[in-house]
């Protein structure tokens, strides 16, 4: 299991994936997130709570702007890591170790056209905020090989 960041529980206005959840799928949802809660670090989230209707799509939206898609709608639509099932509570997203280093490679290669061109996507300062402590959880996971970043959402 990598290590998993865990936002506050309630998390008005998201968007889940429809799906069916079978008798005792749910029990997985909340177990992934105990294990997480054991196993991983908590990520400060002052950027994403409280939820602010789509603000995930906002955000998708700002990382795209900025040349970062691997990670892009993972969180908006995501599901419990792999193998586990779909369970609708709690809703979840995950951005795993391969992601997080691809979309670290494209901001980097966004950051030096930046650099070269003295032009940077505009964002509102929110938005980038927000994108900022994307990529500080991006690098905390990256320090600990294996560790990816987990969202829940119930």
């Amino acid at each position: 299991m990598s290590g998993r960041r865990s936002p506050p529980s309630s998390q008005p206005g998201t968007t889940s994936k429809p799906g069916p959840s079978g008798p005792g799928q749910v029990d997985y949802g909340y177990a992934c997130k105990r294990l997480c809660s054991l196993t991983g670090s908590f990520l400060g989230n002052s950027s994403f709570t409280p939820h602010r209707g789509d603000w995930l799509s906002v955000v998708d939206q700002g990382l795209k702007a900025l040349g970062v898609t691997a990670v892009f709608e993972e969180f908006s639509y995501g599901g419990l890591p792999s193998p586990l099932p779909y369970t609708f509570t709690p809703g979840c997203g995950e951005w795993t170790p391969g992601q997080i280093a691809q979309a670290l490679e494209q901001f980097e290669a966004t950051k030096r056209a930046v650099d070269e061109s003295g032009e940077a996507p505009p964002l509102e300062p929110e938005v980038v905020d927000a994108v900022m402590q994307c990529l500080g959880w991006m690098r905390h996971a990256q320090e600990r090989p294996g560790f990816g970043v987990i969202d829940f959402r119930s």
